[in-house]
């Protein structure tokens, strides 16, 4: 039966571990970033997780994300976003990979009004915070 509930979109992951939302306060954008942790079982946790920028006009007024950016992670398990100042970020947590290989866990700060068509470059910067 149909329930309250209707598929809008499917997103590719691999081996996704979480995914977090994001309203901008620079340009007021709503972003999605998908944690993708890799492949557990084949022991490769090297993996591109991915920013989504949510474009509501698209498909005729239904919206979808659209991606925006790509990042290496490291077995990422999580991502949370979040205002610090008069900054947008995401972290990403890390887990590592096999055999306890230490790796950081990362901010990423939103640039500008993050558009959706510019270069990845232009969009999201690692931070050394």
């Amino acid at each position: 039966g149909q329930g309250p509930a209707r598929l809008l979109q499917t997103i590719p992951t691999h081996g996704a571990h979480g995914a977090a939302l994001l309203w901008t306060r620079q340009g007021g954008a709503l972003l999605l970033a998908v944690a993708n942790f890799g492949d557990r079982l084949g022991k490769k946790h090297e993996a591109r997780s991915t920013f989504y920028r949510w474009r509501p006009e698209a498909r005729g007024g239904l919206g979808q994300f659209e991606k925006l950016h790509e990042v290496e992670t490291l077995g990422a398990t999580d991502f949370e976003g979040m205002h610090v100042g008069p900054l947008d970020l995401f972290a990403v947590s890390n887990e590592g990979g096999p055999g306890g290989a230490a790796t950081d866990s990362v901010f990423y700060r939103v640039l500008e009004s993050c558009p959706p068509d510019s270069d990845p470059p232009d969009s999201l910067a690692h931070s050394d915070l």
